[in-house]
């Protein structure tokens, strides 16, 4: 891609995310964008629709990116703990998404890549029914996922480390538990 098509998409990403920190993605136009980015709206309609479409490849080039870093990891606490630093890295980013399009979006994607063999090995217990299965993952996901939402929320007060090690000991205790149940 042209070095001025990546510049031009960076700055309209960059304003957004600094507008959307002042108000809702629904409130937010076109025409604001383009006067903060300091683009022309054929710019910013050369590479986008509407606000949305921006605020959508934000999240897809986040979730893109964390993802490589998971592929690279060899246990769910590994994977947890990378998936922490990085919402930590982008912190800005990530709170100002989940209070524009909703916690459980992009938590959701930040959360279930690294539990994907946990729910596998639960998936392939013939000890608990389908339906259970789909009520623990909901749980193990969004429970982490409101677990990282608070810790952004209170600014991070402790380290990466110390939330990816308790999602996925809290996970592996509750399922020990079910199993043995």
């Amino acid at each position: 891609m042209d070095a001025r098509i990546i510049k031009t998409k960076r700055k309209i990403k960059d304003a957004l995310i600094k507008l959307l920190q002042e108000k809702p993605i629904h409130e937010v136009s076109v025409t604001e964008i383009c006067k903060t980015a300091e683009v022309t709206r054929n710019s910013f309609y050369s590479h986008y629709s509407i606000p949305l479409d921006v605020l959508s490849e934000i999240i897809d080039e986040l979730c893109e990116t964390l993802f490589a870093k998971l592929r690279a990891c060899d246990t769910s606490e590994e994977a947890l703990i990378v998936a922490c630093k990085y919402t930590k890295e982008h912190a800005v980013e990530y709170k100002t998404i989940m209070r524009n399009k909703g916690d459980r979006f992009i938590l959701e994607k930040i959360i279930e890549h690294p539990m994907t063999n946990t729910i596998y090995n639960l998936e392939e217990s013939n000890e608990i029914t389908k339906e259970d299965i789909s009520i623990i993952r909901d749980y193990m996901i969004y429970g982490s996922a409101a677990l990282i939402m608070k810790w952004l929320e209170n600014d991070m007060p402790v380290s990466p480390e110390v939330i990816g090690k308790t999602i996925n000991s809290t996970s592996k205790r509750l399922l020990k538990g079910l199993l043995k149940d």
